[in-house]
């Protein structure tokens, strides 16, 4: 009998797999429309190319501090109401802020309360680390929270809570009565909340309340990938409780060391007066597509199917189909959407369509998932 020599992977794998999205994206295909990735498909704004070039003629990459470039960490910290440099850490895109904060925080059989619907990388990386994952629901409209429902649960027993704002894939973002809640909550308890504001920039009414400078055990995640078109740079952070900072340091040494240093200059100047034009192009690229997908579904949709999210690049359509076996039919008909169970139980029966690309592609392909669901 001969020996098994095959390798086994590690036990904490058991049960994760590659995302439901990216095994839908995965199998359709080429050349499909792709209405699912968490990106905006625009071209990089000119000037963001410019620097980019520049600075790759004028300088050799290196590597930077751990935390990143101290002008960075400034331009971090000064985002947000009191934090230090010091409290700023420069990560390969807001995932591994994510993943370098759950790493230095939780331990196994930790309990952490996740907002649902949520981004699956939140309870992938939870099961990673042996936590105990409890979902809190919104409300049913995806537009609000009972937080007295939650409330004792909050402040008693989670060690953290993870949640959005704006939400990916709802849209909802905190309010100001939301921020006096969780307020109130962490100020009789030791609850870490770890916030993600990847969308913050993307909001078409009002904007997300902060709850910087309100809860003392704050993680803070940001990026550039949406808003400045930067998805390829991985260009993210987290400013961390004072205490953490160093902890965050050493997991980023020992994960990644550094991010690179061009991204990590490039977005000094995307933070500062040269990035405000760049980003002003995409917003009005992203309400040009918007405006055509509205325009679209309000015409073909009956209006109680779309929820329309004051935030995000997202559209929610409802289905009376499985949303899986849905996605993965229009998959073959090379039109890429979301299925809404991959954000939790409270989205099932949904299409999450991400409309940031131009009216070209976003159009036939609204018809496609219109003829599938409505056929003349």
């Amino acid at each position: 009998m001969s020996l098994d020599t095959s390798l086994t992977e590690a036990v904490r794998f058991e049960g994760i797999e590659l995302s439901l999205m990216r095994r839908i994206i995965s199998a359709a295909p080429k050349g499909a429309t792709n209405l699912a990735l968490g990106e905006l498909s625009y071209e990089l704004p000119v000037s963001l190319k410019e620097e980019a070039q520049r600075l790759l003629d004028e300088h050799t990459p290196r590597y930077t501090p751990n935390a990143g470039l101290l002008e960075l960490r400034e331009q971090i910290a000064a985002l947000y109401e009191d934090a230090s440099l010091e409290q700023a850490i420069v990560t390969n895109g807001a995932q591994e802020a994510l993943f370098l904060s759950l790493f230095s925080l939780i331990n196994p059989g930790d309990t952490v309360a996740v907002l649902e619907p949520d981004y699956p990388a939140y309870t992938s990386i939870l099961k990673l680390l042996g936590a105990q994952i409890v979902r809190i629901p919104m409300n049913r409209d995806l537009r609000s929270v009972d937080w007295e429902r939650h409330w004792e649960f909050l402040e008693k027993e989670a060690k953290a809570f993870i949640l959005s704002s704006p939400n990916n894939p709802s849209g909802f973002f905190l309010k100001d009565e939301d921020v006096d809640c969780l307020e109130a909550i962490c100020s009789n308890s030791n609850l870490a909340v770890i916030v993600d504001e990847t969308y913050r920039g993307l909001c078409f009414a009002g904007s997300p309340a902060t709850l910087s400078g309100r809860v003392e055990n704050l993680f803070t995640i940001g990026s550039l990938s949406k808003t400045h078109c930067m998805s390829g740079f991985r260009l993210g952070w987290v400013v961390v409780p004072e205490n953490f900072s160093a902890t965050l340091t050493k997991a980023k040494q020992y994960v990644s060391t550094c991010t690179p240093s061009l991204d990590q200059r490039l977005a000094v100047f995307a933070l500062g007066p040269g990035g405000k034009a760049a980003t002003d192009q995409i917003f009005i690229q992203l309400l040009q597509s918007r405006g055509a997908a509205l325009a679209f579904l309000k015409a073909n949709w009956p209006a109680d199917t779309l929820h329309i999210p004051d935030a995000t690049p997202y559209i929610m359509l409802r289905c009376d189909r499985d949303d899986v076996e849905l996605a993965e039919q229009l998959a073959s008909m090379k039109v890429i959407v979301t299925p809404g169970s991959a954000f939790g139980a409270n989205t099932a029966q949904m299409l999450r369509i991400n409309y940031a690309l131009d009216a070209e592609e976003l159009i036939p392909a609204l018809e496609v998932i219109t003829n599938e669901l409505y056929p003349h």
